[in-house]
């Protein structure tokens, strides 16, 4: 405000100044070129009153006035008869000059404009003698020249006035405002029972007024920040995601479980759009549903989480925009695919050795099947789908065992390379029926475990490196210590994993080669059976292979097991 009083007083000044200078340098001009006129006029009256020669007349003119005059004389048909300035007989006629043609008409003439022989702008003044017409003229830019040499002293009385008229205006300003300020300054301790003085009686109606809207802002702001911290406390510990944005999809609100899901690295310090949070094609979508019908819901799936998200229209008393909440499905959006993928394994594992049975059964019963010889084969077949089978549902029996237990006394000194040991010396026979040879090293220690699982964890991996080697080969059982951490590596030169199957090779079910797991008598669960037990001992399960390369799979495990799960 006080730039503002102080800018339109100097401008209100510089404009009077500007507009005075310029009114007064107009009129003086015009007062000057008025009196140069009047002087022309009355030395050509007095010029032909006299009887002097051209030449005497040229040479008064020089010692009477102190700027050029050029004198010219014409004839009645416009011949130059005489030019102090120019040889006359070189002059073309002027007869057709403002002045001349005046001055022959009515016997005074008069113009002001540029002369064809000098070039200049020039002021003219002729008179009739009768017999031929002398005329006078003076250069205009010569007089203005003369003008222009009082303008620096005007400026410079303008300037000075102008500086004067600024100081005088800053200080003006400066208490006017004075006032305003210090009251803006005491604004925030303004209560209704505190004396306030104020310098200009006009301002106490104000002071009042702001005292007693002070007091109901005092009382509305710390309502509105107590209620505000209240929900942001909420909002900010809520597990699920909230997002409040504005009519034009601007975010209001956001809290961190939001960002957390949608776009760790973004930040809220400036106004921003839901497209810089995220630019899902699911919540944009759901978000433009909403105008039509004020819900909508559905799934985003970032690289971490499976997210279910609700989005309803907010319109209250004209404040427009949309609530976004986000529930975090992971978790139950993979037990319901784990669920249905494991019932859709189930019943198709069970179903392959139920058939073979049922249907060599059936051929056994109706007598279709009478040799001895093939009596025997496919009663072998039988028995061998029926262990297959009874195999299958141990190992889902084991897994859920495994999946439900928690700690109990199980939990007892293991000595890993002694348990080593057993698994070869008990897997040996096998071993041997495939030309495989084995190998056990390593350390000698204890950890705290369930002998019952290691030892199961151990055969199934060296079962696997069996199986699934060529013949000739070999499986290496390594024990050692790492830190706190005990390692068992099972390592074999058999056929390998291909590397688009090593991220699913620890699922329920999941076989890369289902023809060769069939003959081996592969269920699918023995890696899943792995894991699942590195994971209740607080450990994990690492796989390195290469397709014809060999495999090599490494269980790490905390040597002292603290609350098992």
């Amino acid at each position: 405000m006080q730039k503002k009083i102080f800018r339109s007083i100097c401008f209100t000044v510089l404009a009077s100044m500007i507009f005075f200078v310029v009114t007064v340098l107009c009129i003086a001009y015009k007062f000057y070129l008025d009196e140069a006129e009047t002087e022309l006029k009355t030395i050509v009256a007095l010029i032909t009153k006299a009887d002097y020669s051209d030449e005497e007349i040229v040479e008064i003119l020089e010692s009477s006035v102190d700027y050029d005059i050029r004198y010219t004389r014409v004839d009645k048909d416009g011949n130059v008869l005489f030019d102090n300035n120019y040889d006359a007989s070189r002059l073309d006629n002027h007869i057709d000059r403002q002045e001349i043609s005046e001055a022959l008409n009515n016997g005074k003439g008069a113009s002001t404009r540029r002369s064809t022989t000098a070039g200049t702008v020039n002021y003219y003044v002729a008179v009739s003698d009768g017999e031929s017409v002398i005329r006078l003229s003076r250069d205009v830019r010569g007089m203005l020249s003369l003008f222009l040499g009082v303008v620096p002293v005007v400026i410079c009385i303008a300037g000075i006035v102008m500086i004067v008229a600024t100081l005088v205006s800053m200080k003006l300003s400066e208490s006017a405002i004075r006032p305003i300020q210090k009251l803006v300054t005491n604004l925030d301790v303004l209560n209704e029972e505190q004396q306030y003085d104020v310098e200009y009686e006009e301002l106490e109606p104000i002071v009042e007024a702001m005292k007693r809207l002070s007091a109901r802002l005092s009382k509305y702001i710390s309502r509105l920040k107590t209620e505000k911290e209240t929900i942001t406390l909420i909002t900010e510990n809520m597990v699920e995601g909230m997002i409040i944005l504005d009519e034009k999809r601007d975010i209001l609100s956001v809290n961190k479980s939001a960002i957390s899901y949608l776009n760790p690295k973004f930040e809220l310090n400036t106004q921003a759009n839901i497209l810089q949070l995220t630019r899902n094609a699911n919540l944009t979508e759901a978000i433009d549903k909403t105008d039509e019908k004020d819900f909508a819901n559905g799934i985003i799936a970032t690289a971490e989480h499976q997210l279910r998200f609700f989005v309803n229209k907010i319109d209250v008393n004209g404040v427009k925009g949309y609530m976004i909440l986000l529930i975090d499905a992971t978790e139950s959006l993979r037990a319901e695919e784990i669920r249905k993928d494991f019932s859709a394994n189930v019943s198709h594992e069970l179903k392959t050795p139920l058939t073979t049975i049922k249907g060599f059964g059936e051929m056994l019963e109706n007598g279709i099947i009478t040799a001895p010889e093939d009596i025997k084969k496919y009663g072998g077949t039988i028995y061998r789908e029926s262990e297959r089978l009874l195999q299958l549902i141990n190992d889902i029996i084991r897994l859920s065992e495994i999946e439900e237990m928690s700690a109990d006394d199980s939990v007892t000194n293991v000595n890993l390379l002694k348990t080593a040991n057993d698994v070869c010396e008990i897997l040996q026979p096998k071993a041997d029926s495939h030309g495989i040879s084995l190998f056990v090293s390593g350390e000698r220690f204890d950890i705290s475990a369930n002998q019952s699982y290691i030892s199961e964890l151990m055969l199934n991996l060296v079962d696997n490196s069996i199986k699934y080697n060529n013949p000739g080969g070999h499986v290496w059982i390594e024990i050692k210590k790492k830190g706190n951490n005990a390692v068992i590596k099972v390592k074999d030169d058999g056929i390998g994993i291909s590397e688009k199957h090593q991220k699913r090779i620890f699922e329920r079910f999941y076989r890369v080669d289902k023809s060769r797991s069939k003959q081996t008598g592969g269920t699918g669960l023995g890696l899943s059976i792995v894991k699942h037990i590195a994971s209740y001992h607080h450990g994990s399960v690492n796989l390195e292979s290469s397709s014809g390369e060999g495999t090599t799979v490494t269980v790490t495990i905390p040597i002292a097991q603290v609350g098992m799960i």
